[in-house]
């Protein structure tokens, strides 16, 4: 622990390109003259057949039970495909933390998981083709300098750990691939998928989402738990709490953990309610205390990951490996944003404007407003602005921000699974009304199916502005631009 980590501890990190990056210890072909080079933690499984390539990079398993992880590929080739994006939509159903190269007749493509919880950084440099887990990665073995541009917008946010809006990194030849999009690596563009899905407001449609969300995520707790051993999180919230429901039921062994941090009350209803439930389920528990990682910890992660790693992403991970090492951390930040709708609320669509994606970005740059636009744009091109809420959701905080800190995990060596991260749940989801999410409808509805005695332990208490402001569109519309001007007039 004290000596850092080397690049071959890290799990689900590559790179992508016509030469091997001698950095990893690990080199597999794929396609016409390409190279997956990854760590001996990063699995990768191919198929070919005829004039068709396909690679999986990671852990991608199918939610219906049906095919093994490692027939995926070759069921993949087995089938003739209209266009792409019937391809992309053939893994709607698969779970983990992925992405997939596909080559047919000279054309190439390559997408992610339902969250891009598995990076896709790509550049088309002069050599050709490329693509890594993380932008520095890729800009170190390119050799690309940081953008000036992306320097000024990382400096106006609010945190520097906060991630670029839209696709950008901090290199201006280095792009970030969006979920619900798949890159077009002949071409050398994104295409953006339209969600497709339609709002129902029927009792007996909302009843089957939440029966089939149950049953998909029955299976795919129970291979990840086949494949890895869990430490689960568990505070007074919902998401951990549905994380719980899940898990403890084929797991007699199962292991929680609380961060104990110090801006914690002593006896907080985080600590106190998650010791509780533990208790009375018979299953261990720990508090974790705050401590801080090794410088050598910090210079690693920098050293692949950037030098905007968040310090306590980075304090967080340490803690983990020092309570749980060798085990997978279970997370829910997919019930958080598109199963809550924490950041949109039920903000009508023509409300959802760039300012108001400026204050939930913590950004108020001139570029961050162009960047929106364009993003604004794309989703408007698209078709699609019926689902903004859920496209910035899925895309902005769950594909940059949750992404960022998967891949800071990633390089940590902690493999960092979300138990939701199949598009058939997330699609789902996005059909039922936002002002029903709010209320937290999906996760009690889940636990009510799970184990109702889960719901009988009180919940994270919320103050009475708080709680009236989540309550309806219109007050936290307004506290979300209020929240921006009181903090922009205190760091004057």
């Amino acid at each position: 622990m004290g000596r850092g980590f080397e690049l071959d501890d890290a799990v689900f990190t590559y790179v992508i390109s016509t030469k091997a990056d001698l950095r990893f210890s690990q080199h597999t072909g794929v396609g016409e003259g390409l190279i997956i080079s990854h760590t001996s933690k990063t699995q990768v499984v191919t198929a070919k057949q005829s004039r068709s390539d396909i690679a999986i990079i990671g852990y991608c398993i199918d939610s219906h039970g049906e095919i093994p992880r490692l027939e995926i590929p070759s069921r993949f080739l087995s089938y003739e495909w209209n266009d792409i994006s019937e391809a992309y939509h053939f893994f709607d159903r698969f779970a983990g933390k992925y992405a997939v190269f596909f080559q047919s007749d000279g054309l190439s493509y390559i997408w992610g998981d339902a969250s891009a919880s598995l990076g896709i950084c790509y550049s088309f440099p002069q050599s050709g083709f490329c693509a890594a887990s993380a932008d520095k990665l890729l800009a170190d073995f390119c050799g690309f300098k940081i953008s000036e541009y992306s320097k000024v917008i990382r400096e106006a946010s609010s945190a520097y750990s906060q991630p670029l809006p839209n696709d950008l990194t901090m290199y201006a030849e280095i792009k970030s691939l969006l979920p619900n999009h798949y890159l077009d690596c002949s071409a050398c563009r994104p295409v953006r998928l339209k969600l497709g899905t339609q709002e129902t407001s029927s009792p007996q449609e909302i009843t089957e989402i939440i029966d089939r969300t149950t049953t998909l995520v029955n299976t795919i707790v129970e291979t990840y738990q086949q494949d890895y051993s869990f430490a689960c999180p568990l505070t007074a919230g919902t998401d951990s709490r549905v994380i719980f429901s899940f898990f403890k039921e084929n797991n007699p062994n199962l292991e929680c953990f609380t961060f104990n941090h110090i801006s914690f009350a002593p006896q907080s209803a985080e600590t106190a309610v998650s010791q509780q439930i533990c208790g009375d389920f018979r299953h261990s528990h720990k508090l974790i205390d705050d401590i801080d990682a090794p410088k050598c910890l910090f210079e690693t992660v920098r050293k692949f990951f950037g030098e905007y790693a968040d310090t306590s992403s980075v304090n967080n991970a340490y803690m983990f490996l020092k309570s749980f090492a060798g085990k997978a951390q279970a997370d829910g930040s997919i019930i958080d944003e598109v199963g809550k709708s924490t950041q949109e609320n039920a903000v009508p669509n023509r409300f959802l404007n760039i300012p108001f994606f400026m204050c939930k970005l913590h950004n108020y740059s001139s570029s961050t407003k162009q960047e929106l636009k364009n993003y604004l744009q794309g989703i408007a091109d698209a078709g699609d602005q019926e689902h903004t809420a859920d496209l910035f959701a899925m895309e902005q905080k769950l594909g940059r921000r949750v992404g960022q800190v998967a891949s800071l995990y990633s390089i940590c060596g902690i493999n960092f699974l979300n138990i939701f991260n199949c598009r058939e749940v997330i699609l789902q989801w996005t059909r039922i009304p936002r002002k029903l999410r709010i209320k937290k409808y999906i996760p009690r509805e889940l636990l009510r199916k799970k184990d109702s005695r889960l719901l009988e332990y009180p919940f994270n208490p919320e103050d009475k502005i708080t709680a009236l402001l989540k309550k309806h569109w219109l007050p936290f519309y307004l506290a979300t631009f209020a929240k921006y001007y009181v903090s922009h007039f205190f760091s004057r």
